[in-house]
């Protein structure tokens, strides 16, 4: 049996963690429909390409699991980080224009 632990953190903030005995063999895949996940979360497209992922390095749901591996379910990012990182720095710049000893 392999001991393996699907993860998925929703924009809302919860979590959903399943601990998961699943027979050797099996894929990620496997792992996603054996911890009921589609059913909770219907609108996230898991098979897509880049979507899954262990432990941070992205997988296909074929992919063979060992045991103790973190299955991870990406979700899309709201916002470029490039683009991200520039307007914080834009919010930042705007704060410090109004106090004395500004550049």
């Amino acid at each position: 049996m392999l001991a393996v632990t699907l993860v998925h953190l929703p924009a809302t903030g919860e979590a959903f963690v399943c601990e998961l005995a699943l027979p050797a063999g099996c894929c990620a895949g496997d792992a996603v429909r054996a911890a009921g996940f589609a059913a909770a979360y219907p609108q996230v497209d898991w098979m897509a390409p880049g979507n899954l992922g262990v432990f941070g390095r992205r997988v296909t749901p074929a992919t063979p699991l060992r045991s103790g591996d973190r299955v991870e379910i990406y979700r899309a990012l709201l916002r470029e980080p490039m683009q991200a990182r520039r307007a914080r720095a834009a919010l930042q710049a705007g704060s410090r224009a109004g106090k004395p000893g500004a550049r």
